[in-house]
């Protein structure tokens, strides 16, 4: 989305909510940041589709931990992951999640303090708290909590072989269909020394040569206010509201009581920043990840180092030519 901003239709807030009837004030600033563009809202958030932690209620239960009071801080997750170490299977790890897997590296850089650029987005800002995070990987590897290599978590959760995933909110309803009362669903913990948590939204925008007619504009403004109406029939398929009045209402927690549970984390959604490359840096990074975390190749600072060369030259290159 970052790529065609400025070629969206927009409005202020005050013509939203005036001319279309949709509060903007009631979306979550984490999804609404980027999407004003020159004082108008070019987008609408239909939902956020955030990080969760999916828990084997079961095997919890096994070793002792309470199977309703799962781990909510780094030191109770290490603890957590450790005491479920004696009933996972040879080769597999408590919390069997991808390294390769970037979205989780970002996860935790926000919950560590970091950023992937600078505000002006004139320099990379992610080697100090990149560097804090990928050591608490391979802390975690260390320690047979983590994989050490590539892996494929889904099949392994399901079959309850192993017991934890933080992983996306649209995992949620097949899971709970799969496992049965042996899954549980909680926010994801905190791992670091900042309240944040990977997330984004599903956008309803108009492209601006698509709206030019009236009769088109009234028709696709209709449409976003319906969805924006209904969207808790969406929420069901497993996705997290963007409005705050959904996310604390009573009809949201008696219909749908484990996505309210873990929209309780949507005021600390972070988001990728609205950087026409953003897409282009994540795969940048992803390279450097692979060689600390999967091929354990380059120590964390060397790795870190090489990313936000190779970064700063994707930004130099940019401003050159904007």
């Amino acid at each position: 989305m970052p790529l065609y901003l400025e070629h969206f239709k927009g409005f202020t807030k005050e013509e939203w909510l005036e001319n279309y009837g949709i509060d903007t004030d009631d979306i979550f600033p984490g999804v609404l940041e980027g999407l004003v563009v020159d004082g108008k809202v070019v987008g609408i958030p239909l939902d956020i589709w955030l990080f969760y932690m999916a828990y084997n209620k079961g095997n919890f239960a096994k070793v002792g931990l309470d199977p309703n009071n799962p781990p909510k801080t780094r030191e109770e997750f290490i603890s957590a992951m450790e005491a479920l170490l004696p009933i996972t299977p040879e080769g597999l790890t408590p919390y069997y999640e991808n390294p390769a897997w970037t979205w989780i590296w970002f996860h935790l850089l926000w919950q560590h303090g970091g950023e992937v650029l600078t505000d002006d987005f004139k320099a990379p800002a992610f080697e100090k708290a990149g560097i804090e995070v990928c050591k608490l990987m391979l802390e975690m590897q260390d320690r047979g909590i983590l994989p050490m290599q590539v892996a494929d978590p889904g099949v392994s959760f399901q079959s309850g072989e192993s017991s934890v995933l933080i992983t996306g909110i649209w995992t949620i309803k097949p899971w709970m269909e799969q496992l049965g009362e042996d899954f549980g669903y909680a926010v994801a913990p905190q791992l670091g020394n900042t309240k944040a948590v990977f997330g984004g939204s599903h956008v309803l925008a108009m492209p601006a040569v698509m709206v030019e007619d009236p009769k088109v504009l009234e028709a696709a403004t209709t449409f976003i206010k319906y969805l924006w109406d209904h969207a808790i029939d969406w929420y069901e398929a497993g996705q997290t509201p963007a409005r705050k009045s959904i996310a604390e209402s009573e009809e949201l927690k008696e219909r749908l009581p484990h996505i309210y549970a873990v929209s309780q984390d949507s005021e600390y959604v972070r988001q990728f920043q609205m950087f026409p490359l953003i897409s282009e840096i994540e795969a940048e990074i992803a390279v450097y990840l692979e060689e600390i975390l999967v091929l354990h190749s380059m120590s964390p600072e060397a790795g870190m180092k090489e990313a936000a060369f190779a970064v700063q030259e994707i930004l130099d290159d940019y401003w050159s030519r904007n």
